[in-house]
């Protein structure tokens, strides 16, 4: 993957020349600005430099239908010596299982034909699937409109796809703001909040072209990030200091950056859910930090859980590989996961969370042995 550096005089004439270089589906890596150097500094106004490439060409169809024989495959010999291991155990020292303890359609035999969950229950749990989302997982199998029973693992799995994907989507439709909703972010400290307010913002305006404005706020502590309003000289958008309303022009992109709060200051909780009453239909972002441990992403969520968020965006996913604690966080707080982000750079690594794409990953993960 070559990488395309361009220095220009502003954001608008940097993109102009990496579209004319690399074409319209070019990707911005980095974007940061360029003091001018010695004298220079006192009469140039700072350069722009920006970093972008082309991404590989996705795989063909007949690529993506291997890529899946052979993911089921290892799949199915991964679980065969998880049966085998299990039927060695039991043999050798039999125990009494609590039925409480074991999700409801899941049958630990190969030959289970119930209309649950039969081998792929193995697989996610190992993956990291909590045991009470299974038990709900095989619920919804069940009685998942349409759905028969599967007659393989690659049947299972996807009927197991679409189960999870088609709630993840009516999760985010179900917290939805209709029009143009301002977008604010909310976390505890450190997760990297204002990062992603950057990264969607540059994407935004400089790849999107629209206008756009931000609101730098103060909370029960004050907002420190003053690279915000930084960033916002280099896309030459206004970052306000104070609250006085959004922009009547509904085409705009607007967002609010506030201060992270620690989950043991009832205090400023109580301040964070007064000052969330001014923003007349907002959706509230929760931010978290996808390399923390998930007992402690779930309390982060349980505390944040007063406020009308509308959705999750997962930070420091770069460092992440055990994507189970993602679905696990969605489910147990029924709020959809909106966006992922990694690393620093701006844009930098800011896509969607599809559902489809996490399953994906979470089940790739299983043939990477992580």
């Amino acid at each position: 993957m070559s990488m395309l550096t361009i220095v220009a005089e502003s954001a608008q004439q940097a993109l102009l020349e990496v579209h004319r270089q690399l074409g319209p589906d070019a990707v911005i890596v980095n974007l940061r600005k360029i003091p001018a150097a010695g004298l220079g500094a006192l009469f140039r106004k700072p350069q722009i430099e920006v970093t972008a490439t082309v991404p590989t060409t996705a795989a063909s169809s007949s690529e993506k239908v291997t890529q899946l024989n052979q993911r089921v495959q290892e799949l199915e010999r991964q679980l065969a010596g998880t049966i085998e291991a299990s039927a060695a155990a039991a043999t050798a020292r039999p125990e009494i299982i609590s039925p409480r303890s074991v999700p409801r359609g899941f049958s630990g035999s190969p030959s289970a034909s119930s209309h649950g969950l039969m081998a792929s229950a193995t697989i996610l749990q190992n993956l990291g699937l909590l045991p009470m989302h299974l038990e709900w997982l095989a619920d919804r199998v069940r009685t998942f409109p349409g759905a028969t029973a599967p007659r393989n693992l690659r049947e299972e799995l996807a009927l197991v796809q679409e189960v999870l994907v088609d709630h993840a989507y009516q999760l985010a439709r179900r917290h939805e703001k209709p029009g143009n909703p301002v977008r604010v972010f909310i976390g505890t400290p450190g997760t990297g909040k204002t990062t992603c307010l950057c990264k969607w913002l540059t994407q935004e305006v400089f790849l999107g072209g629209r206008p756009a404005q931000v609101w730098r706020l103060d909370g029960a502590a004050p907002n420190t990030a003053e690279f915000l309003s930084v960033h916002g000289e280099i896309l030459n958008v206004p970052v306000e200091r104070v609250w006085a309303g959004a922009l009547p022009d509904e085409n705009a992109a607007r967002f609010v950056d506030l201060p992270g709060v620690a989950v043991n200051d009832p205090a400023a909780f109580a301040a964070l859910k007064t000052q969330a009453t001014q923003f007349v239909g907002a959706e509230l972002f929760l931010v978290l930090n996808a390399s923390y441990d998930l007992s402690l992403l779930l309390a982060h969520t349980r505390a944040f859980t007063g406020l009308p968020l509308s959705g999750i965006i997962f930070t420091h996913i770069d460092e992440e590989t055990r994507l189970g604690k993602i679905w696990n966080v969605m489910l147990s707080a029924q709020l959809p996961v909106m966006w992922l982000s990694g690393g620093q750079n701006i844009p930098g690594q800011f896509t969607r969370a599809l559902p489809e794409m996490l399953f994906d990953a979470l089940v790739n993960q299983n043939l990477k042995g992580e």
